[in-house]
């Protein structure tokens, strides 16, 4: 986005995009939340939601209609920070703000997502409960175009929301048909075959110490080897230097991992991974 035009955007649309306070262009519903403890809910089909999302399904609600919620406090991720479209009866906990695109001037798909693209981390308080006053967030400023090319905006990412959900559930069947296999294909203690295998295969499984076998082991990096602030580097000129929280489920994860000098690395006596390595995290943080 650059001088409140967008890189893409629909056909037929051209003009600048107006800054807008929040306040200008919704309506903050917070008076109606009613938060429950756990003990008091009785159970329905209302989604019950809190700062991340959908906590339980309890009888009654207290909103009902579209609505954005966003965190308050409590959220489990500040930089992707918490902001959800509802449409319906729900039921809303303090710890989320709950708005209303004004009618006319604000489609509250496009409002979600504008709210979403928003980097709110600058605008918390609170140390280890960071929280989203109400009163900043009513001041926050939002680009807006048109109310109608608002909707175009606003359905597409609904649609690809939608999508992204089916895709999810699916992932979701097929991580639990992994783990089915890996349940029935591999013997249980104290079992020499697996319950479920190929055809043509019959013979006992061999126990074998993982040191017996042609396998070789190499540790990490430690002590005065372990590089330190003045040998770090960016993405684009460094090698990754891999820690136990890079890896997660069984797959590496190296959006966050930390970049070594070239120079560093070739100094490192260990740890260095090859294609087809296997890498055992020996703990977690």
């Amino acid at each position: 986005m650059s001088n409140k035009v967008p890189q893409i955007r629909f056909n037929g649309y051209s003009d600048a995009w107006e800054d807008r306070k929040l306040s200008d262009i919704a309506d903050r519903f917070d008076n109606l939340r009613v938060p429950i403890t756990a003990s008091d809910r009785k159970p329905g089909d209302t989604p019950y939601y809190g700062a991340n999302g959908i906590q339980d399904y309890v009888e009654g609600f207290t909103h009902n209609g579209e609505f954005i919620l966003v965190a308050e406090d409590g959220a489990n991720d500040l930089k992707n920070y918490p902001v959800q479209y509802v449409n319906g009866k729900v039921w809303v906990n303090n710890h989320a703000h709950v708005l209303q695109g004004k009618k006319t001037i604000t489609d509250n798909k496009f409002l979600m997502n504008a709210i979403k693209n928003f980097k709110i981390e600058p605008f918390l308080v609170g140390g280890g409960r960071a929280k989203l006053n109400a009163d900043v967030m009513m001041k926050l400023n939002i680009l807006l175009p048109t109310f109608v090319e608002q909707e175009k905006i606003g359905s597409l990412f609904s649609l690809l929301d939608k999508t992204i959900a089916l895709h999810q559930r699916k992932l979701d069947l097929l991580k639990e048909e992994k783990k089915g296999y890996l349940q029935k294909m591999f013997p249980k203690n104290g079992a020499k075959v697996p319950e479920l295998r190929f055809a043509g295969f019959a013979d006992d499984w061999e126990e074998r110490k993982l040191g017996d076998t042609e396998t070789h082991f190499t540790d990490g990096n430690y002590g005065e080897s372990y590089p330190s602030a003045k040998d770090m580097s960016d993405k684009a000129n460094g090698i990754p230097f891999l820690r136990g929280s890079d890896f997660s489920n069984g797959y590496l994860d190296s959006s966050n991992a930390n970049y070594i000098k070239p120079e560093k690395h070739a100094e490192l006596t260990s740890g260095h991974i090859k294609q087809d390595d296997i890498v055992l995290v020996v703990r977690v943080l």
